[in-house]
């Protein structure tokens, strides 16, 4: 009796529960319909605000989705506010007094929602004013980035009076706004006034512009607001690191002297002190490009006073003098590793190329040790002018123009019998490697890596294709880059209107003009504090906004016409 009467408590309770929790009806067709705005007290576009809550009344039961996040009050209240929710009435409290005689937006983006579905209130927006008129002057625009040409979804667009004090990396905005799924964005009930406009990504949701891992942009000029204008901007943003450049660490490790920084570097400078040291030691990039690895070509202890420059990608520079020296303590060497990330054989103009990477510096290149076997009878040898080092050493380029007379003979058909011109008359064996041996390189720290046999990609008239490309633009500096679906650049022309992209394999591609301002024939990303812009990039898309080109084999495609402005 005692266990069906604890059994009926139970079931009580439980039936109590689940009456009292507030769930999404079951069945039926679904909901698409977002809730909609019956009314707000006060009404949208009240003026002499000054009250300390708005009401709003929606057709049916709604809840709040994540208001200190989706709501935006411009100009910012920071969180000073609370949102409350009672089945269909929203009430929005404010904690603090607003400013006297200003105009405020409150945008409600994606703060509420009905019940079932989580459809949100669309384009729910209100503005009020303190003062006895409410101001009406706007801004659109729309946020992308810059590399890729993609719109921002969620981008966090930020207007600032204009002042010389005023930081992006260290202060909030007073306005600011967030882009939609297309990258549009729009300022409201503006006042006339001196603005200075930018973008960013704000991953961390401090909105302040942290420039490590967030994207940002703006426009250098500031916005001088007046009625009867209108006002769009695009906003480029890239991701460009502009914290000071700083030493982070210099000191013995393994067996080199390891240079830290605070940041990637663009480019490094290491010179001895003292001309009879500069043969002792070598150097070259880490793993990446905020360390530099320098190698000593001998097991002496002593230090070598070293000048040091440094440049990052936003022009910071650093200065200074250090003294490297080899670890006191015995090391075993890193195991030295070489990789070829890319090979081709260009058949139209008998042209190989490859790239050759390494991890440590060489001290010495042999040469014959290196080969490209075409065929079982036909292997081309290199010569030292065969080969150029990139920049600190850390990759190697081969470009090799081969003769027609070192190539296979082409196939003869003789009564259906294949004839090769060569004197064994036999058919020789497709090969097709480029080979790096052993003894090719012995580095710095006199070792070599282990042989490397690749498989060359040969590219012909018949496996590849071809994209015309048209140039319009009164800028007289300009690159055009054809770019792999990762970003890669993969072919590049400097000032050159009318272009052919040739032996290309098939695959898909990007085509980007970038405007060289200052003609040094490479993109510059310019620096917040010297109000200066990156250079200008654009995107060859279709009529139908498609920006990606699909070549195929045995294909031209094109001319594709790119214009700026």
């Amino acid at each position: 009796m005692r266990q069906l009467l604890l059994f009926g408590i139970l079931l009580l309770l439980y039936l109590a529960v689940s009456c009292a929790q507030q769930t999404s009806p079951t069945g039926g067709p679904k909901d698409t319909i977002p809730p909609v705005l019956i009314e707000s007290a006060p009404p949208n576009k009240t003026i002499n605000f000054r009250g300390k809550s708005i009401t709003l009344t929606f057709d049916e039961d709604v809840v709040a989705n994540n208001p200190r996040e989706q709501l935006l009050v411009t100009p910012s209240i920071g969180n000073k506010f609370e949102m409350e929710v009672r089945k269909k009435n929203v009430i929005l409290n404010f904690n603090s007094d607003l400013k006297d005689s200003t105009t405020y937006t409150i945008n409600f983006r994606e703060s509420i929602q009905d019940i079932t579905e989580k459809n949100p209130a669309e384009n729910l927006q209100i503005a009020l004013s303190t003062g006895s008129y409410l101001d009406s002057l706007k801004i659109t625009g729309k946020i992308y980035d810059l590399l890729s040409g993609k719109e921002i979804k969620d981008g966090t667009a930020a207007l600032y009076i204009d002042s010389d004090t005023f930081d992006v990396f260290k202060h909030k905005p007073s306005y600011l706004t967030k882009s939609n799924e297309k990258g549009d964005f729009n300022f409201n009930n503006l006042k006339p006034d001196k603005y200075n406009i930018y973008a960013f990504t704000d991953k961390n949701k401090n909105l302040v512009v942290d420039s490590k891992t967030e994207r940002y942009g703006f426009i250098a000029a500031p916005i001088e607001l007046k009625p009867d204008s209108n006002y769009h901007y695009s906003i480029p943003i890239i991701p460009l690191d502009a914290r000071e450049l700083k030493l982070i660490s210099a000191k013995p490790f393994n067996t080199y002297f390891n240079i830290r920084f605070s940041k990637n570097l663009k480019d490094y400078k290491v010179s001895p002190l003292r001309p009879e040291d500069s043969t002792k030691f070598m150097h070259i990039y880490g793993d990446d490009h905020t360390a530099i690895h320098l190698f000593f070509n001998s097991q002496s202890l002593d230090s070598i006073p070293i000048n040091l420059t440094a440049q990052d990608t936003i022009g910071n520079s650093l200065d200074t003098l250090l003294y490297a020296k080899l670890n006191a303590k015995k090391s075993e060497p890193e195991k030295f590793t070489i990789s070829i990330p890319a090979s081709f054989f260009v058949s139209e103009k008998d042209r190989l190329e490859a790239t050759i990477k390494v991890n440590k510096p060489v001290a010495k290149m042999n040469v014959d040790s290196a080969d490209y076997q075409i065929d079982s009878t036909h292997t081309i040898l290199f010569s030292s002018a065969d080969f150029t080092w990139e920049p600190n050493a850390s990759q190697l380029k081969l470009h090799k123009q081969i003769q027609k007379d070192q190539m296979p003979q082409p196939i003869e058909i003789e009564n259906d019998r294949k004839s090769f011109n060569s004197p064994s008359q036999t058919t020789p064996k497709n090969i097709n490697k480029l080979r790096i041996k052993k003894s090719f390189f012995i580095t710095v720290d006199n070792d070599t890596s282990q042989q490397i046999d690749q498989t060359v990609n040969v590219l012909t008239p018949e496996n590849t294709g071809v994209i015309l490309v048209q140039i319009n633009t009164i800028e007289k500096n300009f690159i055009v880059q054809l770019l792999t679906q990762d970003g890669k650049i993969f072919q590049s022309f400097n000032n050159t209107a009318n272009i052919s992209f040739k032996t290309l394999p098939p695959s898909n591609y990007l085509i980007r003009l970038v405007i060289d301002l200052n003609n040094n024939q490479q993109w510059d990303a310019g620096n917040f504090y010297k109000k200066e812009q990156p250079e200008p990039i654009v995107f060859y898309q279709s009529e139908s906004g498609e920006r990606t080109v699909n070549i195929k084999a045995n294909w031209e495609l094109g001319p594709l016409l790119i214009s700026y402005p």
